[in-house]
Parts: structure tokens; sequence; C-alpha cells
């Protein structure tokens, strides 16, 4: 016959070419297509009247011309094939559509009728299985297992059956209660329905010989209508992360055990030294006030190094009971006004100091949530901190103030005291810690340890740092109320 005449669909192609769905056209031996249908248009935006006599290696992936190059050499070499190819094609977009075609090929017309159809969701399915296989493989102590509405495995794999000399395979098609012992099936069957039912699960459970332990999330899986597929499980091995969670509760458990012990020892020993320091210290005063003057000087001055070192071990064995209460109070916390609070200091403060009292200054003060003995006890240290550590010469000035920040109250107490030392600043809240000697500054070294102990008490943090222009700025959190004030 003479050389294919370059045309559109022929009518005697008939209705079916021109309505269907897939690619259907003609190409000669030397690769030009014939005709095209308009399925062309639809599924690549190529217009069908402008393709006749256009190669098509210029629409193919450049990676996929090679294979269509070799079908094209056996028909021109007067092979009789009739090839199925799974090649890309580019639209007029730029993308690539896979497009899968059947071909017959005409001797007596020497034409190569082709229908492709479009596959490239299900291509991308097959590599996105293929990067999912590949990822799953490589996933260290984790299963994944795909089953359906009944239960019943549709895969399973993971590198941790391999490492438990498993075969993924055999597990293929299998019941999911065939798989364990039907008491560990009974505990978790209820948690894959649940699964299937649309809440997602996760859990932990023992293999039965109860050298693994898993932890499992289960999640249903649903088609783009919605409808159930079936689910997907994984697991991943915890058994070490298990074993460090028993073993840090454990450790936390002594160690809230030791803490509680030391401080019920602080509280009961503190306690029960408090009487008999009392009685010496009233027998020292007793003997001063009797004998004072009437023994040599050296007798005088000996009972008022003892009476001074009673007082002293009274104050120290006073902290001492303040702080293991600090850490041990179980009454509820209620709604405290820091505002009353600080007044109720400044005027003890003040009255203390009768003949040149400290400026306390204090503006509105929120109300929060704690205890309110404790509060005052926190107050009382901090601002009476300031009041106490000044310089010769120097009226104490203390400044309370707070702001909201999140759902807590940030407090700053700042004072134009002596001030501390970067490298101190924590150094300060540790017990028996002072930084000046009793000659310079009376008290136990406490007082800053107990401040720290009820802010933590109340969830909050605290902390202290050299103030601009001097002096110190301590600033603590605690907790706002539920409504928000």
């Amino acid at each position: 016959m003479g050389e294919p005449r370059y045309q559109q669909t022929p009518a005697s192609a008939g209705r079916l070419v021109a309505q269907s769905h897939d690619l259907m056209g003609a190409l000669d031996l030397e690769g030009r297509l014939v005709w095209a249908n308009p399925a062309w248009r639809a599924v690549l935006g190529h217009d069908p009247a402008e393709l006749p006599g256009m190669s098509y290696l210029e629409l193919l992936h450049p990676d996929d011309r090679g294979r269509a190059l070799a079908v094209q050499a056996e028909l021109a070499a007067g092979a009789v094939v009739r090839p199925e190819l799974e090649v890309r094609l580019r639209t007029t977009a730029g993308e690539d559509r896979w497009i899968l075609f059947n071909a017959v090929y005409s001797p007596e017309e020497r034409l190569l009728y082709i229908s492709g159809k479009d596959v490239t969701s299900r291509a991308e399915t097959m590599l996105l299985h293929t990067r999912y296989r590949a990822l799953v493989a490589n996933l260290p102590d984790t299963v994944v297992t795909m089953f359906d509405p009944d239960l019943r495995i549709i895969v399973a794999e993971g590198a941790q059956l391999a490492r438990r000399g498993l075969d993924g395979a055999a597990y293929t098609g299998r019941a999911l209660a065939d798989t364990m012992p039907a008491e560990q099936f009974a505990k978790i069957a209820p948690r894959y329905r649940a699964a299937l039912a649309g809440e997602p699960q996760s859990f932990d459970i023992d293999t039965p010989d109860g050298e693994v332990t898993y932890r499992v999330q289960v999640v249903a899986l649903l088609d783009e209508h919605e409808r159930l597929l079936g689910g997907l499980s994984v697991s991943r091995d915890v058994t070490e992360t298990r074993r460090q969670e028993r073993t840090m509760v454990s450790r936390t458990a002594e160690l809230e055990r030791s803490n509680a012990e030391l401080a019920q020892f602080a509280y009961v020993a503190s306690h029960d030294l408090s009487e008999p320091l009392r009685m010496v210290s009233s027998y020292l005063q007793l003997l001063r006030r009797r004998y004072g003057g009437r023994l040599d000087a050296d007798a005088d001055t000996f009972i008022d190094y003892a009476v001074d070192g009673a007082a002293r071990m009274r104050k120290l064995i006073e902290d001492l009971l303040a702080y293991s209460r600090a850490g041990r109070s179980e009454r509820p916390t209620e709604a405290v006004n820091t505002a009353r609070v600080v007044g109720e200091v400044a005027s003890t403060l003040r009255a203390l100091a009768e003949d040149d009292p400290p400026e306390i200054e204090f503006g509105e003060l929120p109300t929060v949530e704690g205890d309110p003995a404790q509060l005052v006890q926190l107050f009382q240290n901090l601002v009476g901190n300031g009041v106490k550590f000044v310089a010769p010469g120097v009226r104490p000035h203390v400044v309370v103030s707070a702001a909201r920040a999140g759902e807590q109250w940030r407090f700053t107490v700042e004072d134009n005291g002596i001030g501390i030392e970067a490298r101190h600043a924590d150094r300060v809240f540790g017990m028996f810690q002072r930084l000046h000697t009793r000659d310079e500054f009376e008290g136990t070294g406490i007082g800053l340890a107990i401040a720290r102990k009820v802010v933590e008490r109340h969830g909050g943090e605290i902390s202290a740092a050299p103030r601009d222009g001097g002096g110190t700025c301590f600033a603590f959190t605690l907790p706002a109320r539920e409504d928000g004030r």
C-alpha cells in the first residue's frame, strides 16, 4: 500500500473511538502520529488536530525513549508484535502522566494502532508503596501491620520482624487472633476495633515470652470517600525505654521518701531541741540578772557569751523549723491578696525601726493562689532582706511590683542595699550561706533558702541579680488564679 494519509480520526472508527477516555491513535513505522482521538486533549492537553505528523518521541519522557525506540525497531524489521508499554508523556502544562499503551500492528497498512490508559495514580501508588517499604524496612525496632475490617492481616513488615527471626510474608492473610495467645488477643482486640471505629489507640503490650515490650499505635485507614478499608498498626520496641522509666520511677520514689524522712527528721530534731534550749536560755538569763556585777569582769563576759550563744541557737532552731515547715505544709491553697500581705509585712518592719523606719513602696498587686502563711513568710524574708542589708547611714528603700507572665505573676522586690555579686546570685539561696560575718549583719543564713522553698512549693522560680545603680533585685513567680485574675 502507499504511504499512510495523515488525517483526523476516520469516520469509520466510529463513536467508540471519539468518545473513549483512553488515548487512541495510529503511528507509522517512523513513529509519527497518523491520527489521534479527542482524549489526547482531555488527558494531555494536546489538540488532536495538531498531532498528525508529529513524532511521538517529542511527547515522551527522555528516560522512556529507549524502550519505545526498541519496539519501533522491531516493527521496522518486520517483526509481528503486540507490544504493551508503560511510558511517561508530557502534558502541555509541563507535567508527566504515566500511560499504559497496548498496540496492534497492521502489516497491510504498516500502521501501529495504539490505545493508552492513564495509570498515573497507580504508578504513584506503586512508587509510594516502594518508598514506604524501604522506609519501614529501615526503621529500627518497628513492625508495621495493615489489616482489614475483620482483623485479618494484609501485610506485615519491619526491621523488628527480621531481628526476631520472623518472616513478614508468613503473616499475610492470617487472622490477627491466630498470631498470639487467646488471652493476649482478648486484651488488644477491643483496642483495634475502637481504632476501626475512628478512635486512634496507643498502648503497651508484652510479647508472650515477656522479653519484649511494644508500644502500639493503631489508626483506621479510609479511602477518598471516607469508606473504611481497614487499619494500620505501628509497633515499636520500647523494652529498654520501659526499663529506664521503671528505674527512674523507682529512684524518684526513693528520693521522695528520703527527702520526706530528712524533712521529718529536721522538724522533729528542731522541735525537740527547742524545749531544753529554752530552759538553758532561761536559766542563763536568770543567772545574769542575779549575779551580774557581783562576780568578776570575766564572769560577766562569759555569762554574756553564753546568753548570746543560746539566743543565736534558739533563732537557728526556729529558722530550721520554718524551713522544714515550708516543704511540709499540706494546707490547701486559697486566694491570697498579695497587696494585703506586703502591707502587713511593711507595717511590721516599720514598727521595728520607729526612729528611722524603712521606705517600702508597693502599688497594685494581684491576688494569687497559694498558702497564706507561707506567702507572708516569703515577703517577710525578701523585703526584710532589703531592709537589713544596707550600708551604714543609708535609709532602706524597697519597691515591690508585679506583672502578668502567661499563667503566672512575676514579682520583683528591689532594694538599695549593699547588693549581691552576680557570681553569688544562686549561692545566696542555699542553706546557711552567708556573704558577711555576724559582726557585720545578724542572721542564720536560712531566710533566702526558706524563700526559695516556698516559691518552689507553689510551682514557681526565684532568682537574684545585681540592680542597676546598686542594690539587689529578687524576682519570683507565683501561679495566677484559675479565674484569670
